[in-house]
């Protein structure tokens, strides 16, 4: 069941719709010269203006009106959009597919078993960029980079995933983190670290 907000109710005049600092009956009784519908007006513009965004720490406005969130916001769409394109580009260089085989040594204790999976499943959709990715893409484009952190740092939960490939074991063996199940998900930088010549592969692509 969705989240259900009622409508407010105005604390001057009763109806609904509206709050006390938007009531219309209030304005329209400082508009008519009311001296004491002017000052009510007059605290509220006062307190509009010293009101201090939980968002980006200016004052004159909330966080449901903040530029900065807004432009946040569409600029950490952008990074997240071009870290999966790379990703899906990177995967089909390196052959990591749906039905693509895969040879993983899993990380667990000490029977570090290889054992032979094939893709079932690749996920892109709501990843986001790693650390290190966004550290690369920074050096590159260092614009953008102070709202991108003030994005990050204010999202409620803000979960920065790798896109993941899905693996089935074929040889019967183990292959989650303890290697007690025969299927996992793996991060697609765990296998780009194994592309790198200075690092052991633990996962690499045979068929």
């Amino acid at each position: 069941m969705g989240n259900y907000r009622r409508s407010p109710r105005c604390g001057y005049c009763g109806e609904r719709g509206h709050t006390r600092n938007h009531c219309p009956e209030i304005k329209r009784l400082a508009e008519q010269g009311s001296e004491k519908f002017k000052r009510i007006l007059q605290v509220q513009k006062d307190a509009v203006k010293n009101r201090k965004c939980s968002y980006c720490g200016e004052r004159g406005h909330n966080k449901r009106s903040c530029n900065y969130k807004k432009a946040d916001k569409v600029f950490y769409d952008m990074v997240g959009k071009e870290f999966i394109e790379e990703r899906r580009k990177d995967m089909k260089e390196n052959g990591v597919a749906v039905g693509s085989l895969i040879s993983y040594v899993p990380y667990y204790d000490n029977t570090e078993t290889t054992t032979i999976a094939y893709v079932t499943k690749i996920v892109t959709e709501n990843q986001s960029p790693t650390w290190r990715w966004l550290e690369k893409y920074f050096s590159e484009k260092p614009d953008g980079r102070e709202g991108y952190y003030r994005y990050a740092r204010n999202l409620d939960s803000s979960p920065r995933q790798d896109v993941l490939f899905f693996l089935k074991s074929v040889t019967g063996t183990g292959i989650g983190q303890w290697g007690d199940s025969e299927t996992c998900a793996v991060d697609y930088e765990d296998f780009e670290k194994g592309l790198r010549k200075d690092t052991d592969a633990r996962i690499k692509v045979v068929g």
